[in-house]
């Protein structure tokens, strides 16, 4: 939206200096600025809209304030049109660089959120490989479960099962179908069948569950989280590349 805003205003630098030589007439001027007043609203709904912190944003809003006066020097002919084109660079220059830095501010905040989201599915990855662990160690022995099993079985299963449904997650919307995919997935439902299972007989054993079928259901579970886990990855190194790109450019 800022970076239509600023090319309109180049715009309206052109037809300024062609008004003042005399070589356009005021309603051809006062098309080009009915554009940039139009830009400038959507910017303004926009930040308003987002809550963009408005400190990043001082050299727009600066903008918006001078541009009112060069357009009066305009229209009274009180300005060189040699004059014009610094004057509107001026204008130009400070918008870029508040567009600049509120890029960089939302890169942060963008990175940051995929950062945690990172965080939040190796865990939950790591938990459900506590949960293949304990799950086949469990089924394997066939009998009756102390305290500290069944404690971190379940531990890991709710750990599993909190943390694809965490607030903490910020997902693509390549990761979210993942999610989504393996929540409502066979082996998911067989996990948590299996460990319903488990509770149920937890004083007697006799599970009755083929510990090659749960290592199975359970890989695919660890092997989804792995899954998401890429493809966040590759949304991380989308962000930092843009970012790279944004500070690598030179504002003209």
């Amino acid at each position: 939206k800022i970076s239509i805003f600023v090319q309109n205003l180049q715009r309206e630098r052109a037809r300024s200096n062609q008004f003042l030589n005399l070589s356009i007439e005021k309603n051809q001027l006062a098309d080009v600025r009915g554009d940039v007043d139009r830009a400038m609203g959507i910017v303004n709904r926009e930040v308003e809209a987002r809550k963009f912190p408005k400190e990043f944003l001082k050299g727009y809003f600066e903008t918006a304030t001078e541009l009112k006066s060069l357009r009066n020097q305009v229209d009274h002919m009180e300005i060189k049109s040699f004059n014009v084109i610094p004057m509107w660079n001026g204008l130009i220059v400070k918008t870029l660089v508040a567009y600049e830095a509120l890029l960089e501010h939302q890169f942060a905040v963008d990175v940051v959120k995929k950062e945690t989201t990172l965080r939040v599915l190796e865990e939950a990855r790591e938990y459900a490989g506590m949960l293949r662990a304990t799950g086949i160690f469990i089924i394997g022995k066939n009998s009756a479960l102390d305290d500290q099993i069944f404690s971190l079985y379940a531990k890991a299963k709710s750990g599993t099962e909190s943390l694809m449904a965490s607030p903490g997650l910020f997902l693509s919307d390549e990761g979210v179908d993942i999610i989504a995919s393996l929540q409502s997935s066979e082996h998911w439902r067989y996990i948590l069948s299996c460990y319903n299972t488990v509770v149920k007989n937890i004083k007697s054993g006799n599970f009755g569950i083929s510990e090659d079928a749960y290592f199975k259901a359970s890989t695919k579970t660890v092997d989804d989280l792995g899954k998401a886990i890429a493809v966040e990855y590759k949304e991380l190194f989308s962000i930092l590349s843009d970012l790279k790109y944004s500070n690598g450019k030179q504002l003209i």
